[in-house]
C-alpha cells in the first residue's frame, strides 16, 4: 500500500491483510469504503472519515511517475500554503523558526526578514534576511536568528520574522514571533525609608525574602535610596542610620 500527497509518495507499507480476498475476477473482488456488513453476517469495518471528490479505478498498478503525472494534469492553479512558527530562546542562543509546507512536486521558495518589536536588532539580536527553497517533497525548513547576550538584567523581549514573495506557493501564516528570555539573575533591591529612628537594621536573602526586619511605620514609606547585592549571594546585611527630615 502506498500513500501519495500532492503527487508525492509520503508513506508505504506491506500488509498480508486482504479484506476482499485475492484480486481474481473469478473471486468477484470488490472495493469498499466506509462501514458495511460482510457476507453473510460477518461485519467488516473499513472506516473512512472525509470527503472524496474524485475516484478513479485502474486495471493496472500505477507507478510513482503515473501518480505525479495525474496530479500535475489536474492541479490547475492549486498552490501549497507556507506557514512559519513562533519560537523562543535564551539570550546568547539562536532562536529557531520552522517554516512548513505540504510536500509538493515542484520547487517552492519564499523570502524572509526580521523586524524589531520590543527587541532591537544590533542590541538584542542579529538581523537576518534571505530566501529559503523547498525542494520537491520537502515539508519543512529552519531559519535561525542569533540573539545577543549582555550582563544587564532585562525584561523579556520579542522580535518578528516575516515571510514574503512566495514563488510557487501562497503564504498562509507569514509572521513568526521570537521571544528572548534574559539569562541574568536579577539583583535584590533594598529600599531605605524614613522611620524617624536611628540605627535601624534590615537583613534580606538574595531572593528578597526577610531574614530579620523591623516593622516600618505605614505613614513613612517614601523611598530614600536603593541598594543591590550581587547575583547568587546568600544574604546581605545593611545597617542604615535613618535621619528625620
Amino acid at each position: 500500500m502506498r500513500l501519495y500527497l500532492n503527487g508525492i509518495l509520503v508513506s508505504q507499507g506491506v500488509t498480508s491483510v486482504r479484506p476482499f480476498g485475492a484480486l481474481d475476477p473469478a473471486s468477484n473482488p470488490g472495493v469498499g469504503i466506509g462501514s458495511h456488513g460482510g457476507y453473510p453476517s460477518t461485519p467488516h469495518k473499513f472506516l473512512f472519515n472525509g470527503l472524496i471528490d474524485e475516484l478513479k479505478l485502474y486495471n493496472h498498478a500505477l507507478s510513482q511517475a503515473d501518480v505525479l503525472a495525474n496530479f500535475n494534469a489536474t492541479k490547475g492553479s492549486l498552490q501549497p500554503a507556507i506557514s512559519i512558527s513562533d519560537s523562543s530562546g535564551v539570550e546568547g542562543q539562536p532562536v529557531s523558526f520552522t517554516v512548513t509546507i505540504a510536500p509538493w512536486p515542484t520547487s517552492v521558495s519564499v523570502d524572509f526578514s526580521t523586524a524589531n518589536d520590543t527587541a532591537i536588532a544590533g542590541f538584542d539580536y542579529v538581523s537576518n534576511s534571505g530566501s529559503i527553497t523547498f525542494a520537491p517533497g520537502i515539508a519543512s525548513r529552519t531559519i535561525d536568528v542569533q540573539t545577543l547576550d549582555d550582563v544587564v538584567g532585562e525584561r523579556t523581549k520579542s522580535f518578528l520574522i516575516n515571510l514574503s514573495n512566495a514563488v510557487g506557493a501562497v503564504v498562509a501564516d507569514g509572521q513568526g514571533a521570537g521571544t528572548i528570555f534574559d539569562d541574568e539573575i536579577p539583583p535584590t533591591k533594598f529600599f531605605v525609608v524614613d522611620e524617624a529612628s536611628a540605627n535601624k537594621t534590615f537583613e534580606y536573602t538574595a531572593s528578597g525574602s526577610f531574614i530579620e526586619n523591623y516593622s516600618l511605620g505605614s505613614g513613612n514609606t517614601a523611598t530614600r535610596g536603593a541598594a543591590s547585592i550581587a547575583a547568587n549571594a546568600s544574604s546581605s546585611l545593611i545597617s542604615a542610620t535613618i535621619c528625620s527630615r
